[in-house]
């Protein structure tokens, strides 16, 4: 294994000459029939070795020559000898048939940490990077810059939001406890130590918003409440987390959710991590909250 520790830059315009009718098998050619479509329907993915997945692409339809135009910046830390690019053809109907691979890319992980570049218009091979046949061409450019090389710069790049100044961050001790339950602590300065509540201030801080609530977590669940006792307010009423959400949202806050998109969980069956993602989708549609499911993987 060698060691990818770094920054991982990828960029695929497309694809051409994908469905050389004369190159491809027979089987090949019953399973495009079953797709249904004059040529094919590409997309491609870009693993991490054979498993982890970074990149998914969108799907062009009908089409040999697809533009995708997908461009991705990753930081990565992976021991992993090679990096696969694979090209499909996406069924038009899962029941009738699965998606079909047309072809790879594979790029040895040294090779590119030494290149730092690989640029250009290349061939498709079969799974073990054999070129037997004419599967197409790929056009990708990948660079690659090592921890070493890219400083000491403490700001996370490519982030969905600038850094800020005057911001308030409070740790936590426990997510609840309650009044008189932890031991009295004084601190050096001889002020008592408060014990705070998250769970309990969390919704409070979400409640008294009047412009924006942004929330993200690797799971969102609509149905159960952030509260064990009665809120900081003194109200009766304890609002689950969905209805907490939309009320702000109805109020006028902007309200955006972010949680995960569980590789496995579908709009018929929960997933492996019972995330509650897609039933999130359900729940959210047609309200003013804006909820978007955002994978681990590039999706």
């Amino acid at each position: 294994m060698v060691l990818l520790h770094g920054g991982l830059s990828i960029s695929v315009q497309g694809a051409l000459g994908l469905w050389n009718v004369n190159e491809r098998s027979l089987k090949e050619k019953v399973k495009q029939k079953a797709m249904m479509s004059t040529y094919i329907d590409p997309y491609f993915t870009c693993k991490l070795g054979k498993i982890k997945r970074i990149i998914k692409s969108h799907t062009i339809d009908d089409t040999q020559d697809p533009v995708w135009d997908v461009s991705r910046d990753l930081l990565v830390c992976e021991d992993v000898d090679q990096i696969v690019f694979e090209v499909l053809a996406q069924a038009k109907d899962s029941r009738i048939s699965s998606d079909l691979s047309l072809g790879y890319y594979i790029v040895k992980t040294q090779d590119l940490i030494e290149a730092k570049e690989i640029k250009g218009t290349v061939a498709l091979t079969d799974d073990d990077g054999k070129v037997n046949k004419d599967r197409g061409k790929l056009i990708i450019d990948m660079k690659f810059q090592s921890v070493a090389d890219m400083g000491s710069d403490p700001e996370v790049p490519w982030c969905y939001f600038p850094p800020r100044r005057g911001n308030k961050v409070t740790l936590y001790g426990d997510a609840h406890h309650f009044d008189n339950e932890l031991p009295k602590i004084i601190k050096s300065n001889g002020v008592k130590y408060e014990h705070g509540k998250a769970w309990q201030e969390i919704y409070q801080a979400i409640m008294d918003a009047k412009h924006l609530v942004y929330a993200c977590g690797w799971s969102i669940f609509a149905d159960i409440s952030l509260l064990r006792e009665k809120p900081i307010d003194g109200s009766d009423k304890m609002l689950t987390n969905g209805e907490l959400f939309k009320l702000k949202a109805e109020q006028g806050c902007r309200v955006l959710l972010m949680a995960w998109d569980e590789l496995l969980s579908t709009s018929t069956r929960a997933g492996l991590m019972a995330t509650h993602d897609e039933e999130n989708v359900k729940y959210f549609e047609k309200t003013g909250v804006n909820y978007r499911k955002v994978g681990r993987v590039d999706d």
